[in-house]
């Protein structure tokens, strides 16, 4: 089917109909995504009790000598913006330039990707196939870069944690701390250390900052640090041991996590095989025998089965993420 030659309804309705397909696909996803966002609000809440009074904010019981203390942290739900996600997913990535930016140079690119396809080689379903390939490439690489960034995160964290430890038995304050372990620690850790003194240095509370490098920072680990940190500044108590028992948690999550990559790595393996074989075979075939691969192009069945073909693949390759993903 010669794209120059297509009559423009026949073009018409192949683009609805994979518009159609693509929003069930996405209607079912979203769907199923507030769902289970309402049952893990359900049990949340049924689990605390104490924070459906206050939006945002958790109340802790804290016993000292026989005397109950109640303590209010603000912050453990808080809800990002998109503009705040896109910057969370960027600094998460380690990428240097703006989020709008990157997002600006992919749509380019797939664009351009489509086009190329389309002249290259006359027919429709290339055009359309080709960029949701390259989408998701980049979107793979993205999360390899987000994954290694994480890992790193977590590695340096320790590290710091085991410095600011140090330096506060050593009698440094606090902030001083802070500042040792934005000039010691490589980035991504010493950025957010920095940037929390440079905060901290413009007027606003240690618990603001804190609360604010934990929101911008997906890593678990940092949350929970912010969170210790923030009760241990409104309680008191011995900060050194504070830093300690954070590093020693990071650390047997970190154990936990290598342990369950080992124990899911066959699951992991067999994802890439699964989904990388229909590409592999499909490109094989179209090199060696061109004319083979004609009805998938030229019938309308073989479109069919062709476009069904990828958001089978994708659909595949959502699930066996999700059986892979082990939360530690």
């Amino acid at each position: 089917m010669d794209i120059r030659q297509l009559d423009p309804v026949t073009l018409i309705q192949a683009l609805a109909a994979f518009g159609l397909v693509l929003t069930l696909w996405s209607a079912v996803v979203v769907v199923l995504a507030r769902r289970r966002g309402a049952r893990e609000e359900a049990l949340r809440r049924r689990l605390e009790p104490d924070a459906e009074g206050t939006a945002g904010s958790r109340t802790l019981r804290l016993f000292h000598e026989g005397e109950e203390s109640t303590t209010v942290v603000r912050g453990s739900a808080v809800q990002l913006s998109l503009s705040e996600r896109l910057e969370q997913w960027r600094v998460d990535a380690g990428f240097d330039l703006p989020a709008r930016t990157l997002l600006s140079v992919a749509a380019l690119a797939l664009v351009a990707v489509a086009a190329g396809a389309g002249a290259a080689t006359g027919r429709v379903v290339p055009a359309i196939v080709a960029p949701t390939v390259l989408a998701a490439v980049l979107w793979w690489i993205a999360n390899r870069r987000v994954l290694a960034r994480r890992s790193l995160f977590e590695r340096q964290l320790v590290d710091g944690l085991e410095l600011c430890a140090r330096a506060l038995r050593a009698g440094h304050p606090l902030l001083s701390a802070f500042r040792l372990m934005s000039e010691e620690i490589p980035p991504p850790v010493g950025n957010i250390f920095a940037d929390i003194v440079q905060q901290q240095a413009m007027g606003v509370r240690m618990e603001d900052a804190l609360k604010r490098a934990a929101t911008l920072n997906a890593s678990p680990d940092m949350k929970i640090f912010a969170a210790s940190l923030a009760i241990n500044l409104r309680t008191g108590g011995h900060l050194a041991d504070v830093m300690d028992g954070i590093a020693e948690v990071v650390r047997e999550r970190m154990r936990l996590s290598r342990r369950f990559r080992v124990l899911i790595a066959q699951t992991e393996m067999s994802k890439r095989i699964l989904i990388g074989m229909p590409f592999i075979l499909f490109g094989v075939l179209n090199a060696i025998s061109p004319e083979y691969m004609d009805v998938l192009y030229d019938t309308r069945p073989g479109q069919i089965a062709l476009v069904g073909s990828c958001i089978s693949l994708m659909l595949g390759w959502v699930v066996m993420n999700k059986m892979a993903d082990i939360k530690v």
